[in-house]
């Protein structure tokens, strides 16, 4: 053999030789030599072949459990979702279109008759998209209390009701939740029950005066206004002066209409006395007093007593024609 290195030595530079750690010289002498010796050859060899590691098989079945267990997961959760998915879509539907949701007395027109226990009622939802699921009636000492549920129009239900109930006890009051709409023998209108509402002791409670004022749409028709309460003694008064001239559409007949708003304000807050107002028409400042007497002659009784009862300040509210009769 010409190469002069032995095998063994040879053999001992491979591991570096394969990694390429090994100078070009020992490149050369070592590539010589491979040349030379086909047993040194089948030793580098089998050196760059890869070596197959003995596959431990616990980890192996360790591991597969982990991925069957982790497709396994991913399953469920997919089916947990498209269930809840599927049962949020069916409560959405059965609530807008079977069981439907509570609505307050605005969304409903009815007319009532009453004779003694037995009571019947028919109307339908404003709202002609709505049709209405359910009709519950509640009885607490002659007045019975409605109250309606509603969903989108379906083939299952109607947008008219007419429903029929007798009562334990002779009837006295009809009301849609809070809403007032029959009292001994007499329909009640929506403001008339919303003012009647508002009914409180004392003028000085300037939020309940204004609640008063809201449920009779004074400010919508007349305008914004400032407010001087006079409370240190008596009489007390209440004077409202006006920012705005009156509208003209109103012009002719603002004075009879703002003595029939006086009329229930005097009526519905408990020590008023007077009501002044100050407007101005034409260019032209005017003052108008109402006091609880002039109410009282108005109306032909006292009008502390009309503001106490619901279907006295029915009438007056009819006869002002603040509500049709």
């Amino acid at each position: 053999m010409k190469n002069k290195l032995p095998c063994e030595l040879i053999r001992d530079l491979f591991p570096s030789y394969v990694e390429k750690l090994t100078s070009d010289v020992t490149n050369h002498l070592i590539e010589e030599h491979l040349t030379e010796c086909e047993e040194c050859r089948s030793v580098l060899k089998s050196m760059k072949e890869p070596v197959d590691e003995p596959i431990d098989t616990e980890e192996f079945q360790e591991l597969d459990f982990l991925k069957k267990t982790r497709k396994k997961t991913r399953r469920v959760i997919l089916g947990i979702s498209l269930i809840i998915i599927v049962v949020a879509a069916a409560l959405w539907i059965a609530k807008d279109y079977v069981i439907g949701t509570q609505v307050s007395s605005e969304y409903i027109a009815c007319y009532v008759e009453v004779q003694d226990n037995v009571l019947n009622i028919s109307g339908r939802m404003i709202d002609e998209k709505l049709d209405v699921s359910k009709v519950q009636f509640c009885e607490e000492d002659g007045v019975i209390i409605l109250s309606f549920r509603s969903v989108r129009n379906s083939p299952i239900y109607e947008n008219k009701f007419e429903e029929k109930y007798i009562a334990c006890d002779k009837i006295t009051e009809v009301r849609i939740d809070d809403r007032i709409i029959w009292a001994n023998g007499s329909s009640i209108s929506v403001m008339t029950s919303s003012v009647y509402h508002t009914r409180h002791p004392y003028v000085g409670d300037m939020p309940a005066n204004g609640s008063t004022v809201a449920a009779l749409n004074l400010e919508g028709k007349f305008g914004n206004f400032t407010n001087v309460l006079q409370t240190e003694k008596t009489p007390f008064g209440w004077k409202m002066i006006f920012s705005d001239p009156v509208p003209e559409k109103l012009q002719e007949g603002a004075r009879e209409e703002l003595e029939s708003y006086a009329y229930v304000m005097l009526a519905e807050i408990d020590n008023l006395d007077w009501v002044t107002y100050e407007y101005t028409t034409d260019g032209e400042a005017y003052e108008l007093t109402v006091t609880s007497e002039d109410a009282s002659v108005y109306a032909g009784q006292d009008i502390k007593e009309i503001g106490a009862d619901i279907v006295l300040l029915q009438e007056l509210m009819e006869k002002t024609g603040l509500v049709g009769d």
